[in-house]
């Protein structure tokens, strides 16, 4: 008997992958190249400005391409900083792939 599977997906965060770990460290790596004073309350509120944005992905109140930027326009604006979104993004996301940690 084959397999008539054309594709086989896994959810890599959390399951395959310590995306939490790898977000933070991310995060805080982010926050160093751009020279901000960050604390973990800072990380706490990003979290919650981050999981709004991607909220708002669900409900079809934003594209793909606008959380991206999203995230981290709100957080300037909520931290007092002026930092172009778009470039924080791409950097977040370079430390994101560079440090992998695997679920036990």
């Amino acid at each position: 008997m084959s397999s008539t599977y054309k594709y086989i997906l896994f959810d890599a965060d959390n399951t395959l992958f310590d995306f939490d770990k790898a977000s933070e460290l991310a995060f805080f790596a982010l926050m160093k190249d751009f020279s901000f004073e960050v604390t973990e309350e800072d990380f706490q509120q990003y979290k919650v400005i981050n999981a709004g944005v991607w909220e708002a992905l669900e409900k079809g109140e934003i594209s793909i391409k606008k959380v991206k930027s999203e995230r981290f326009r709100r957080f300037n604006e909520w931290k007092g900083e002026k930092a172009d979104p778009i470039e924080m993004n791409a950097r977040y996301l370079e430390h994101l792939a560079s440090d992998v940690f695997f679920e036990p």
